[in-house]
């Protein structure tokens, strides 16, 4: 059975911008936790283990609500951006 040792994770927060898709690099063994707005600011929240080297890219799509949706992917969540504009977020 494998072990997690957590002193070596830790939560890091990724910037985002409010746009259809971008590519997010993360470490291979992190775990994408959750989304927010900081301050007017999209940011994803990850579990990461800092000993980890590889890396491995993914795509996040943003979308408002009501416009389509082509590559849903995993949800991540929804959160309120510059006031009142809803935005949900998925991980491809």
């Amino acid at each position: 059975m494998q072990r997690l040792y957590f002193w070596c994770w830790g939560v890091y927060k990724y910037p985002l911008i409010v746009h259809d898709e971008q590519e997010l690099v993360l470490p291979k063994s992190a775990q994408i936790l959750s989304v927010m707005n900081q301050q007017d600011n999209l940011v994803l929240y990850a579990l990461v283990d800092t000993e980890e080297t590889e890396r491995e890219a993914h795509t996040v799509y943003v979308h408002g609500t009501g416009y389509p949706v082509d590559k849903p992917g995993m949800f991540i969540g929804s959160v309120v951006m510059f006031g009142s504009y809803m935005i949900h977020v998925f991980v491809g």
